[in-house]
């Protein structure tokens, strides 16, 4: 492999932490959206699947972290469902998002900052904007 065309990439290992986006965000089992390379070579090879937040890139981040019980739906706060396969969740700006129509997630259609939290128990808050606050607590699933 060449290694000269190959982005370097960094985790902070940070549960929280704020992410940019100028189209919006989605919210959800982060391997429905991502392109399957940035997956291995990012989440996988190079980090071991960290979680906290992780640069993509030289202009985004995610967060990301475990499920408190792996592969199950999930509800919010806002009576949103989370449908997720690989034990993962997080937060995925819209520019890094690979699909026109992303699934078994929630997609904000608002640009700007939004915080991302994880307290390593399976607890995950989100602020998007406008000002919406999301809680979901991944140890109580719900039917699929």
């Amino acid at each position: 492999m060449n290694n000269s065309i190959q982005t370097k990439h960094t985790a902070a290992h940070n549960s929280r932490g704020f992410i940019k986006s100028s189209k919006g965000f989605y919210i959800g089992d982060i391997t429905n959206v991502l392109d399957p390379f940035e997956l291995c070579m990012v989440l996988g090879n190079e980090h071991g699947c960290p979680t906290g937040i992780v640069r993509m890139n030289a202009r985004f981040q995610i967060g990301v972290a475990y499920t408190g019980r792996n592969d199950c739906t999930f509800a919010d706060n806002k009576g949103n469902r989370y449908a997720v396969d690989s034990g993962l969740l997080g937060i995925v700006p819209m520019e890094l998002v690979s699909t026109d129509h992303p699934k078994h997630g929630l997609v904000i259609n608002e640009p700007g900052a939004a915080w991302f939290s994880h307290n390593n128990d399976g607890v995950f808050d989100f602020y998007v904007p406008p000002h919406t606050h999301i809680h979901l607590d991944t140890n109580e699933p719900v039917g699929r």
